[in-house]
C-alpha cells in the first residue's frame, strides 16, 4: 500500500502539460521527464553557469519539465502559477534559474498555469508554442542543405503544418486574423487590423501585449494580456502575447457584433495608454503596430508617443 506517497504531478496545468509534451516529444523520439533536479540538468560548477546564479540556490531547485536527447536536456519547460508573477521571493528564484539556464545554453519555455490549459482550435497552446524548437530545428537543417536561402529568417507564423488527416494546423491567431478580415469585408467591422503595443513588466517577469480595434464613434474593443517572458528557440514571448490578444480580440468583437455592450471609450482606453506610456519611457517597449484607421473611425484616440529606449 502506498498511503505515504505523494504524486508527482499536483495540479491540473502540470498533467495537462504532462500530456501535450509527452505527445510532442514522442513524435520526435525524445524524451520527457518531469520534476527534474537542476543539477541532474546543468553542471552547477561550471564557471558560467555558477556566475548567473549561486550554487546553494541551483542545488536545491529543479525544473518543472526537461525533454532529453540522447542523454542530455534540449529544453526545458516550466509551468508558472500566480505567484510566480506576484511574489518576490518567486520570482527572484526564476530568474536565478533562467540565468543559469542562458549561461548554460539550454532553452527554457515558461507558461502560466492557464495557458498550459488553453487551446488555440483543437490544439494545445502549450504544445505550439513548444513545437517552435523543432520547426526551428527542421529550418535551420533546411538551411544548411541549401533547401531554404541562408538569409532566410525562421517565421513561425509563415508555416504551415498539416495534422494526421492531412489538415492544415492554423497558427494561435489564425482564425482571429482571418475573423476579422470577414467582418470587415462583410461590412459589419469597419476594419479588421487591430493596433498593438507590447512592453515588458520586469517586475513580475512578464510580457503585456495590449490590443484594440475602433468599433464605432468613442467605441473600442480591446484585449489586454500578459505572458511570462521566457528565452526559447524559434517564438519570442512578443509573438505568443500578441497572438493571444488577438484570439481574445476577436471574442469581444463576437460579443459586440451581438449586440453586448463590451466595448469601452476613450476614457478608460486612455488609463491603459498612461501605463503603456510609462514602460515606453523607461525603454520597455518591444513592438508596436498603429496605424491611423482607429482615429478615423472612433474620432480622437488618446495620444501615445512611441519610441524605443528610455525618455526622461
Amino acid at each position: 500500500m502506498t498511503r505515504a506517497v505523494l504524486p508527482i504531478l499536483s495540479n491540473r496545468p502540470e498533467i495537462r502539460a504532462d500530456r501535450d509534451l509527452q505527445e510532442l516529444v514522442d513524435g520526435a523520439g525524445d524524451r520527457l521527464y518531469a520534476k527534474i533536479p537542476v543539477a541532474e540538468v546543468l553542471d552547477v560548477d561550471d564557471a558560467e553557469v555558477a556566475r548567473a546564479a549561486d550554487r546553494r540556490f541551483l542545488l536545491m531547485a529543479s525544473f518543472d519539465f526537461v525533454v532529453s536527447r540522447d542523454n542530455r536536456a534540449i529544453f526545458c519547460v516550466e509551468i508558472d502559477g500566480r505567484r510566480h508573477s506576484f511574489d518576490h521571493r518567486t520570482v527572484e528564484r526564476d530568474r536565478k534559474k533562467d540565468a543559469a539556464c542562458e549561461a548554460a545554453g539550454l532553452p527554457i519555455l515558461r507558461v502560466t498555469s492557464d495557458l498550459a490549459l488553453r487551446k488555440a482550435g483543437e490544439r494545445s497552446i502549450l504544445k505550439y508554442v513548444a513545437d517552435c524548437y523543432y520547426l526551428f530545428e527542421a529550418f535551420d537543417q533546411a538551411q544548411q542543405s541549401g533547401l531554404i536561402p541562408w538569409d532566410e529568417p525562421f517565421d513561425r507564423s509563415s508555416l504551415t503544418e498539416f495534422d494526421s488527416d492531412g489538415r492544415p494546423i492554423r497558427s494561435i491567431d489564425g482564425e482571429a486574423i482571418r475573423y476579422l478580415a470577414l467582418m470587415e469585408q462583410a461590412g459589419r467591422l469597419p476594419s479588421g487590423i487591430p493596433d498593438t503595443i507590447v512592453v515588458t513588466v520586469p517586475p513580475r517577469r512578464n510580457v503585456r501585449c495590449v490590443a484594440f480595434l475602433a468599433v464605432a464613434q468613442d467605441r473600442f474593443i480591446f484585449a489586454d494580456v500578459q505572458v511570462r517572458d521566457f528565452r526559447f528557440v524559434g517564438i519570442r514571448p512578443s509573438e505568443v502575447a500578441e497572438s493571444l490578444a488577438f484570439a481574445e480580440l476577436v471574442d469581444q468583437a463576437k460579443c459586440w457584433l451581438l449586440g453586448e455592450a463590451v466595448a469601452i471609450n476613450r476614457i478608460r482606453l486612455a488609463r491603459t495608454f498612461h501605463e503603456l506610456q510609462v514602460a515606453i519611457n523607461r525603454g520597455l517597449l518591444l513592438l508596436a503596430r498603429m496605424s491611423t484607421s482607429n482615429s478615423q473611425i472612433a474620432g480622437e484616440v488618446p495620444p501615445l508617443r512611441i519610441h524605443f529606449g528610455r525618455s526622461n
